[in-house]
This record gives structure tokens, C-alpha cells and sequence, in this order.
């Protein structure tokens, strides 16, 4: 748990100084991801850039371990014309979905909306944030007593 506490501690540090980089006046949306060894992937980028740091999985593709010290996993999807469209990140079982959530309040205010689906064993609980370019969702899913945390990033001008 302290672990979990210190990876989302860096997370914010990181995304709250990009957020203060980038924005004057009201907070923009992240579009970059600090990865390890200094670099970086970035909504609508050019996947040949950062390619070598991927695996193909199913339909997108996951970035390779060790190479981001905030998430599970991380999987990209790309447009017909190569760029990033979207960023997923799936968070480990210790995550509880409060974390993230007052780490993105802080960082980006009141959130856009929410939604919750609910079917017969399943809810899905979607908090998100919009500004004219870009959407980050953060998705709390319970199935049959389970519970797993995840975000996504989209790139809304693609």
C-alpha cells in the first residue's frame, strides 16, 4: 500500500508540473506521459517515434515493462494515420479508485461529469474531465465482487 501511495505521490508530481508548464489560466488536460529514462509519449504523436517502446497486444499496443513506474499496464490505440489516439493505463489491484481521483481533482479541478452503468453483475463507474482537446477518464469497474481501477486518455482532435 505504501508503495501504491508513493508511485501515485510521483504521478501527481509529475502531471501537476506539466500541468503548470502548460497552463496559464485554467488547467489543461495532460497530453504527455513521462516514461523512464526521459522519455515521453504524447496524445496525437507519430507512434514510428516511440514505437520500440511497445509489444503489439490485441488491437493496441502495451508498453513494455519497467518502462513507467505509475501503472500496470499502459496500452496505446492509434488512428489510421498512425498517431496516438488514446492512452490506457490499468492500475494493480491496491489501487483504490479515490486515490487517483483526489489526485486528478487537485490537479484538474472539479471533474466534466460522470456516469455509472450498472447490469445484472457488473457497475462501471466513469468520472471524467474535458477541455477542447482532450478527455481523461478514470473508471472504476466491479464484477462479481472484484474491483480494478483504470484511466484513459483520448485525443478528441484525431
Amino acid at each position: 500500500m505504501k508503495g501504491t501511495k508513493r508511485i501515485f505521490s510521483v504521478l501527481f508530481a509529475v502531471l501537476l508540473l506539466l500541468n503548470v508548464i502548460t497552463s496559464a489560466n485554467k488547467p489543461s488536460i495532460f497530453r504527455t506521459i513521462d516514461l523512464n529514462a526521459g522519455r515521453t509519449i504524447t496524445l496525437g504523436e507519430e507512434f514510428s517515434k516511440v514505437e520500440d517502446l511497445f509489444v503489439k497486444a490485441d488491437s493496441g499496443h502495451r508498453l513494455k515493462p519497467r518502462t513507467f513506474g505509475g501503472a500496470k499496464s499502459i496500452t496505446v490505440y492509434l488512428t489510421r494515420a498512425n498517431r496516438i489516439e488514446s492512452i490506457y493505463f490499468e492500475y494493480g489491484s491496491s489501487v483504490s479508485f479515490s486515490e487517483p481521483l483526489g489526485s486528478y481533482i487537485m490537479l484538474l479541478g472539479k471533474p466534466s461529469g460522470k456516469s455509472v452503468l450498472e447490469a445484472r453483475s457488473i457497475q462501471v463507474e466513469v468520472v471524467f474531465w474535458e477541455d477542447a482537446n482532450t478527455r481523461l477518464e478514470l473508471i472504476r469497474r466491479t464484477e462479481r465482487g472484484e474491483t480494478s481501477v483504470s484511466s484513459a486518455l483520448f485525443d478528441k482532435s484525431s
